[in-house]
């Protein structure tokens, strides 16, 4: 069963990444959950991109 917070932290996830092309699993393979929790809760897209390129080391 799912926790009341975890709904909220999924439902969250979807509002940051409504486009999943933007979120691709590829991108994000070696991130953990609570990685992607804390990226998802930056306010800029462009600083959100940047932490994701950093962590899974794309150019």
């Amino acid at each position: 069963m799912l926790s009341e917070a975890n709904l909220w932290n999924m439902r969250e996830f979807y509002q940051v990444f409504p486009e999943f092309d933007q979120f691709s699993t590829q991108r994000v393979a070696n991130l953990s959950w609570t990685n992607i929790r804390l990226i998802m809760r930056i306010d800029e897209p462009s600083e959100r991109d940047y932490y994701i390129k950093e962590a899974t080391g794309e150019e």
